[in-house]
């Protein structure tokens, strides 16, 4: 066999093998290119799922909060309509508290100077 046989025939088995690995490379893409879609395909649905539970949660937790907040104002008012009363059917003693709590106020911040 000559040499320019031996290079023809060597640059066939290149051409052959370039060929095949382009093939095998073209597969192996499409292989992967359709895990990666049947990835997300069943992801999607998992993230919905995912996304209705935190807005739930989140609404829920918004329920609540307003609802504390209700019932603390609702207890502020009931305190102040107590206090409100016990004043005005205790009018002296409630004026000899205030009166003993400023003279301890007093007393306090003058010992602070």
């Amino acid at each position: 066999m000559s040499t320019q046989e031996n290079s023809v025939d060597s640059s066939a088995k290149l051409n052959s093998v370039s060929k095949d690995t382009a093939a095998a490379a073209h597969t192996m893409t499409e292989k992967l290119a359709s895990a990666a879609h049947d990835a997300i395909d069943s992801t999607g649905p998992k993230l919905d799922k995912l996304e209705q539970k935190v807005r739930e949660t989140a609404s829920s937790a918004g329920k609540t909060l307003h609802d504390k907040k209700e019932a603390s104002n609702k207890a502020i008012h009931e305190g102040i309509d107590s206090a409100r009363g016990f004043a005005q059917r205790n009018p002296f003693l409630t004026l000899g508290a205030a009166f003993t709590a400023g003279v301890l106020v007093a007393s306090l911040i003058g010992k602070k100077k």
